[in-house]
């Protein structure tokens, strides 16, 4: 393969990104964070972001090219989106009944972020055997929180609404297997599907693995 000026710019770009990574992690290493925004910290996640798209680009632009958006389009995937929207959000305070300890331990770690008790969002909640979740995932649900309140409904609510976005992704995903009639039918599938519900429904962050 004839190495041209393009792929010297990548290598020279990429080069780039790797020296920034270790620059930022020597610092993060010598001087641990103990504030809320930690310049090494930012700089390490900035970089990451910089290698992926640098690494992906091509075929993350060739993807969006391809995707055409039509009225047909949207009026099949809008009623299966508020059918999920509905099973989702519907009475989310008492369905289910109780409080599961996960989600208690999940509101507590989000009252904490809003009450300026964790201090750095780039490390973890709570180190030990069960918990080694890291607080930037929390404090995406500690949003919902401040919006509905302190309460069940605020701490469900992160989990009803990703829940339903992840039908968005789902659908391209599935359209890359599947006929585009296929791929609605799937997405109404998981939109219905018992465990997707389940989980949309609980103050815990599993269903946001579904979505990224």
């Amino acid at each position: 393969m004839e190495f041209n000026q393009k792929h010297l710019k990548f290598f020279f770009a990429f080069l780039s990104g790797v020296l920034a990574y270790i620059f930022f992690l020597l610092r993060y290493l010598s001087n641990p964070p103990t504030q809320l925004i930690n310049e090494n910290i930012v700089g390490l996640w900035l970089v990451e972001i910089f290698i992926f798209f640098l690494l992906t680009k091509n075929e993350a632009f060739k993807k969006i090219k391809t995707i055409r958006f039509n009225y047909k389009f949207l009026l099949c995937l809008l009623p299966i989106f508020l059918i999920a929207l509905f099973l989702r959000f519907y009475n989310l305070a008492n369905i289910p009944p109780g409080v599961h300890g996960d989600e208690g331990e999940w509101g507590l770690i989000e009252l904490g972020i809003l009450n300026g008790k964790y201090r750095e969002f780039f490390s973890l909640a709570q180190k030990g055997i069960y918990f080694d979740f890291s607080i930037l995932s929390f404090a995406t649900q500690a949003i919902f929180l401040k919006l509905f309140g302190v309460n069940i409904l605020g701490v469900r609510a992160s989990s009803a609404f990703a829940g339903t976005l992840s039908l968005i992704p789902f659908y391209f995903l599935a359209k890359e297997w599947l006929s585009k009639r296929g791929a609605l039918l799937a997405t109404l599938c998981l939109a219905a599907s018992h465990w997707a519900i389940a989980y949309s429904r609980l103050g815990i962050s599993n269903i946001w693995t579904v979505f990224w």
